[in-house]
């Protein structure tokens, strides 16, 4: 088992990276959310997560200890594999998800990419209560006020960032200006975020 690779990154895609360690080439599939925090060229080191089939050996990397346990939650959840746990944390912050979960909100959650509601509500039913035991707390953004944060997640997108900023941007903004802002409101405080 790897627990993590530390060489010269020589590829780096949105999806996946070569590390290069005493002449060996290692491929990682990446999530989004590792694409964006590493370097253009020289060292990495990232943290694995090994999957062992018949036919396939695959390496998935990760920068932080955090994404790679969540990673490895969302697959103890049935019928989520390893491309859409790598989807789901492509998608957002993992706070936010965790968030989501926590909150029952099929709404953002079938915002992500191959989570349909069954899915979504098998996520709820098998994830909330490690979440819950792991500190995380329901209420943070319900009802009224996750419909405005996700109308405003929607404008930063048209705008053109991308779903994980864009998220990141909202919250952030939410947080400053309480639950009772308009989407106007937080587009233009997300908007100073970055």
């Amino acid at each position: 088992m790897f627990n993590h690779l530390r060489g010269r990154l020589v590829h780096r895609s949105p999806a996946r990276v070569v590390l290069d360690i005493a002449g060996v080439g290692y491929e990682l599939t990446v999530p989004l959310s590792t694409y964006e925090k590493l370097p253009v060229a020289g060292e990495a080191t990232l943290l694995v997560h090994m999957q062992v089939r018949e036919d396939d050996v695959r390496l998935f990397g990760f920068v932080s200890e955090e994404e790679r346990e969540f990673f490895r939650l969302l697959l103890t959840v049935n019928g989520i594999g390893p491309v859409m746990a790598l989807a789901a944390l492509s998608g957002g912050d993992i706070e936010s998800l965790k968030q989501s979960v926590v909150n029952e909100d099929l709404t953002a959650l079938t915002r992500i990419k191959g989570i349909g509601p069954r899915t979504a509500r098998r996520m709820i039913v098998e994830l909330k209560p490690a979440l819950v035991r792991q500190g995380v707390e329901a209420g943070a953004i319900v009802g009224e006020a996750r419909r405005v944060v996700n109308d405003a997640v929607a404008a930063l997108i048209s705008l053109g960032y991308s779903a994980g900023k864009a998220e990141k941007a909202i919250t952030a903004a939410a947080k400053k200006l309480g639950p009772d802002a308009v989407v106007e409101d937080l587009v233009r405080q997300g908007l100073k975020e970055n």
